[in-house]
């Protein structure tokens, strides 16, 4: 590291000058490694168009890092004037923070150690002239929007945890990926035949929808069929095991199953002739595939 200032030129023409002896890492002409397909293919391309590329690089690095060094500053400043912790919890004015002018470079760098990713912290940057009560989710905290301020907690063992999804919202990040789509039914419209896909009757739910885990005595009318089936049965028909069962999630309207995520849909809220408009659902991530709907 103190060496960085230095090409590899120049310190091998020192070691030379005075005599000195070297062991070279094997691993340094291996071009599987990023940083040595920069070093041995990209850089010497640049080179050829600016001899001095390294130079200014190096130069551009240090500039960088002052102006990183310059805004960590500001950020603390302002960190000091907005957030403050009590009892545990963690408390940024919101009226303040909405007021801000790169108040979105603020927030992140706010929410930086406790890891909302950047399209969550979007959601929550979007909610700050909304109501509140709403409630946003990293690995191991909770934010929730108050009338004055965000509130962030630390997700305790073992405590249900739940996602509300409004209906402006058109993804979620959280803890699996969604993608929602809401458009006008058409005779042409065939709901997708794979368990990734959701395509839901718009009309026959009302927001917000509550995204969990299943609990103990779920049931839902599994798309197909007539009659209320419990989902600790659907499971053991499906032949899950412990931890599948673990991973499951649930879309949920006025407390009714919609969607039992990458398994089966409700058959109350299914495309028919006389559905209007269609609120389509797509799950991003790798999941089970052992049903359609």
């Amino acid at each position: 590291r103190p060496l960085l200032f230095a090409s590899r030129a120049i310190i091998q023409q020192y070691l030379e000058k005075h005599g000195l002896s070297y062991v070279e890492d094997s691993s340094n002409a291996e071009i599987k490694y990023v940083r040595n397909r920069i070093r041995h293919k990209i850089i010497p391309e640049f080179e050829k168009f600016q001899p001095d590329f390294r130079k200014n690089l190096d130069k551009t690095i240090s500039y960088l890092s002052e102006t990183d060094k310059l805004l960590q500053l500001v950020i603390q400043k302002k960190h000091q004037e907005l957030v403050k912790e009590k009892d545990d919890n963690v408390y940024i004015d919101k009226i303040k923070l909405r007021e801000l002018k790169f108040n979105n470079v603020y927030l992140f760098e706010f929410l930086r150690p406790y890891g909302f990713p950047s399209p969550i912290i979007q959601d929550i940057l979007a909610s700050l002239s909304s109501t509140s009560g709403k409630q946003f989710f990293s690995e191991n905290y909770r934010l929730v929007t108050d009338r004055d301020y965000l509130i962030i907690t630390k997700k305790r063992k073992n405590e249900p945890v739940y996602y509300i999804i409004d209906n402006q919202e058109t993804h979620l990040e959280l803890p699996i990926r969604i993608r929602l789509k809401k458009f006008e039914n058409n005779p042409d419209y065939k709901p997708p035949v794979t368990n990734s896909i959701a395509s839901i009757d718009a009309d026959k739910i009302k927001f917000p929808l509550i995204l969990r885990k299943w609990q103990k005595g779920d049931s839902f009318i599994p798309f197909g069929m007539k009659h209320s089936k419990k989902l600790s049965d659907f499971f053991i028909d499906l032949k899950l095991s412990l931890p599948e069962k673990e991973n499951v999630w649930l879309l949920t309207s006025e407390n009714k199953i919609l969607w039992v995520i990458a398994y089966r849909t409700d058959d109350r809220y299914k495309i028919t002739n006389q559905t209007k408009n269609i609120l389509q659902l797509e799950l991003m991530d790798d999941s089970p595939h052992n049903t359609v709907f």
